[in-house]
């Protein structure tokens, strides 16, 4: 993701860097959030630069295409609910 683009999109992208790993370790699945960011972080940079030197859409347009109806409400409304339950 540009980084212009990246910056608008911060605070759901914080949002939900810090809801994963609290949801998880309601639930005590502390190993899940850790294989996942273990196994991602390495490659990251070199997907993201890779991306970069290949797309071919403008980042407005590709600012264009973001919806942030892309995850569904009641996934949202579920995992929410799910973080408050007993474990």
């Amino acid at each position: 993701m540009p980084g212009g683009l990246r910056l608008r999109q911060l605070p759901w992208i914080l949002l939900m860097y810090l809801a994963i790993p609290l949801r998880h370790a309601r639930q005590r699945k502390w190993r899940v959030v850790w294989r996942l960011y273990r196994d991602a972080w390495p490659r990251g940079g070199a997907v993201r630069r890779a991306i970069q030197r290949s797309r071919v859409l403008p980042v407005a347009g590709l600012a264009q295409r973001i919806s942030r109806r892309y995850y569904d409400g009641g996934y949202l409304r579920m995992a929410w609910a799910q973080l408050w339950r007993r474990a």
